[in-house]
């Protein structure tokens, strides 16, 4: 590729578990073949320069509070949304990572004590209810096409037109949602969440 200036590095987002400093890739539930693959090595050579790898949640959280939404306002808290619900903590300026490594894993605080049982071993972690994942699992058990990605968006359009199936559905991952931010607020003190 060209560019104006050259290249000084290179960071990969990875949806996983990655060994303090950024690699080998220890668990990734959605890329098992990146298990005990480390990134670093071969990307650089490919590339000429040093290469970071994280979890993609804690780049996501990261990217948000340097450069997006979370950009200037302190301490700040990232929940990603997709297959799974991902998270970062960033605090006085640094991304914790935790101490093994494994960062925020804010999709398995739990939101229902007696709620839908979670690969984590857990029951009722937030995953199982704002996830695609989640939000898949509760379609099908209503009755509802629950076909891939392409079903949650019809089930937020759904919603938007007042189907009481999918507007319940909505309900509940935004009542999950809301309970795991609230507690992080009193928990943790930070004020903005993204």
């Amino acid at each position: 590729f060209t560019h104006e200036r050259p290249l000084a590095g290179a960071g990969v987002g990875i949806a996983g578990v990655l060994g303090v400093g950024g690699g080998p890739v220890l668990e990734s539930p959605n890329l098992p073949w990146l298990d005990g693959f480390d990134l670093r090595a071969p990307l650089a050579d490919a590339l000429g320069v040093p290469v970071h790898c994280d979890n993609d949640a804690n780049c996501v959280g990261w990217g948000e509070a340097v450069a997006g939404a979370g950009s200037g306002q302190g301490d700040q808290i990232c929940l990603a949304l997709g297959t799974g619900v991902g998270g970062s903590l960033v605090a006085e300026g640094h991304l914790e990572h935790g101490s093994r490594g494994r960062g925020v894993e804010l999709g398995h605080l739990c939101v229902e004590p007696l709620g839908a049982p979670c690969g984590c071993g857990g029951r009722g972690c937030l995953e199982q209810y704002a996830s695609q994942t989640g939000l898949l699992r509760m379609m099908a058990e209503v009755g509802l096409p629950a076909d891939g990605p392409d079903a949650v968006v019809a089930l937020f359009a759904q919603a938007a037109h007042h189907d009481p199936r999918a507007s319940q559905l909505v309900a509940t991952a935004g009542r999950a949602l809301g309970i795991a931010i609230a507690g992080l607020a009193r928990l943790t003190g930070v004020r903005c969440f993204v």
